[in-house]
């Protein structure tokens, strides 16, 4: 994804593509993830959203919708806490708490998921 950026690929998608793109760099983990959750509010507003054309505006507020979210998940836990059954990650009772509630920034709609 980083590359895609360095390199102008970006750039060269349509807006409905960029995102996707923006979609992907949201979803993955690591110590940089604030990093580019902040990327990824910068890319939705200066690109994503002014080029999307009338009949796909509205993913506007979705995309400003899920990226608030995010940011702050990530703050608060350095990771998505719904996934530590997945990778095999031991829960701080802090983040058992969150993953009680269901309440899942990239699962919205979605059925909650059993740890």
């Amino acid at each position: 994804m980083r590359e895609g950026l360095e390199t102008g690929h970006f750039q060269e998608l349509r807006p409905w593509e960029q995102v996707f793109f923006v979609i992907a760099l949201g979803h993955c983990e690591g110590p940089d993830h604030l990093a580019r959750v902040a990327l990824i509010d910068r890319l939705t507003e200066a690109h994503v959203i002014p080029g999307l054309p009338p009949a796909l505006a509205h993913l506007a507020d979705v995309l400003r919708s899920q990226n608030a979210p995010s940011r702050s998940v990530i703050e608060r836990f350095g990771r998505y806490p719904h996934r530590n059954p997945f990778f095999g990650r031991v829960s701080t009772p802090i983040e058992e708490a969150y993953i009680a509630t269901g309440d899942f920034t990239h699962m919205r709609g979605s059925a909650r998921i059993e740890a």
